[in-house]
């Protein structure tokens, strides 16, 4: 079955009529995991072991930054790209986690099997990161087919 695809051409202004779209897909009470589908160039939702729609953008709250080390033992091993890290949280409006509206700052995360065995904050000393307060992804594929940005806020 081809899972759905939730289009945010302007990330961050969809507000309560993408969530509401999205909770079509998903009980937006309950945590979802979230990773990288280099396949199809998006970010896949799962919630309860199931895909449930696709997505180049969304905004979560509440996050933990997961990397399955025996995943990563095997993409190491044999080459082959297996979805082994995900970042599990609870999708929220994206004007909770506005930049502006709250004193706090966005730092950006990576994550890289060949080079890191957690999540890190790009920029820094490579630092890993467990949990976050806030999290906002974004995929820009139009401009650049490899450009995805995860910003995390880690204090409330």
């Amino acid at each position: 079955m081809i899972k759905p695809f939730i289009d945010d051409p302007c990330p961050g202004y969809g507000g309560q009529d993408r969530l509401d779209d999205i909770n079509m897909f998903v009980d937006i009470e309950k945590p979802v995991q979230v990773y990288r589908n280099l396949h199809k160039n998006c970010f896949s939702v799962r919630q309860s072991g199931t895909v449930m729609f696709h997505t180049n953008y969304l905004a979560m709250e509440n996050c933990d930054f997961v990397v399955n080390p025996g995943g990563r033992a095997r993409v190491l091993k044999t080459g082959q790209k297996t979805v082994h890290a995900y970042i599990r949280g609870t999708i929220v409006d994206p004007k909770k986690t506005w930049k502006g509206q709250l004193p706090f700052a966005w730092d950006s995360v990576t994550y890289n099997p060949n080079r890191f065995d957690s999540f890190v904050v790009l920029n820094s000393e490579n630092l890993p990161v467990k949990c976050a307060k806030y999290v906002d992804m974004y995929m820009d594929t139009i401009l650049d087919e490899s450009e995805c940005s995860i910003l995390a806020v880690f204090a409330a």
